[in-house]
């Protein structure tokens, strides 16, 4: 099992709230599948594939300066 997991980052220098922790969006039952969301996530106004170092495919939404948002493919461990 993989899930979408969305994941925001905000880049400040002031002290902020608390960012929420990622968080699962949807479950696929292969890679394959989970990847496919991502790449037509990829196509919507404003988002961008990338191809994460460590995350692998990934989907970012940029916000200026402030911080961006990433969505990424993740395995559960809990079916290992």
């Amino acid at each position: 099992m993989y899930f979408i997991v969305l994941a925001a980052m905000m880049n400040t220098t002031s002290p902020a709230p608390p960012l929420p922790l990622p968080s699962v969006v949807a479950s696929y039952k292969t890679l394959k599948d989970c990847r496919a969301e991502l790449i037509t996530i990829g196509k919507y106004k404003g988002f961008e594939l990338v191809r994460h170092p460590l995350l692998g495919n990934a989907v970012v939404r940029q916000y200026g300066d402030e911080g961006l948002t990433l969505i990424f493919c993740a395995r559960d461990m809990r079916s290992v």
